[in-house]
């Protein structure tokens, strides 16, 4: 999200999104954390300022010292979704009015672009091993043997995750896939 004054500074106190898609964002999405950044793109020099949860179908992100002029900064929301989140589920972050960012003083903020979607199919596929069952595999083997091997099959990355403190005596081949 793109945050700017249109005409002197302020500083922006909270900011309240607002969920409009079909994932139940309040079970599936933990560890909320909003990002400042000077460019658009979060991949490098944010900096966490917050951290919240769902509430419903908003989360609100308040205690912010955020500093907004007419030249634009950036906000950023990451998260981290549950694996039993239903693939193709789709997250809509919104800034759905202007009183939902809330400044230290009255100029009015411009909020660009209101919304954001991204779909849990995009985002990870995750699985689980468990060496005495209760996970989606028992070995780390079978969990890699059961990637897709169709690139059209593959429609995320794969996460395996392992819930144990076993230890795993095997050898592990990843063929080409």
């Amino acid at each position: 999200y793109r945050l700017y004054t249109d005409s002197g500074a302020a500083t922006v106190t909270s900011i309240v999104f607002s969920n409009n898609g079909s994932l139940a964002a309040a079970s599936q999405l933990s560890g909320l954390r909003l990002y400042t950044d000077t460019d658009a793109g979060p991949e490098d020099g944010c900096t966490c300022v917050a951290t919240s949860s769902f509430s419903g179908a908003t989360v609100t992100f308040s205690g912010l010292s955020i500093g907004v002029t007419t030249t634009p900064s950036y906000v950023h929301v990451m998260a981290d979704v549950s694996g039993a989140a239903p693939a193709g589920d789709t997250l809509i972050l919104r800034i759905a009015a202007a009183g939902d960012v809330t400044l230290s003083v009255g100029v009015n903020a411009v909020l660009a672009p209101s919304t954001t979607t991204c779909r849990t199919s995009a985002i990870a596929s995750f699985r689980t091993v468990k060496q005495a069952g209760g996970g989606d595999f028992t070995t780390l083997q079978s969990a890699v043997d059961g990637i897709p091997s169709s690139p059209t099959a593959l429609t995320a990355p794969w996460v395996i995750e392992i819930q144990d403190s076993a230890t795993y005596s095997e050898v592990v081949t990843v063929a080409s896939k």
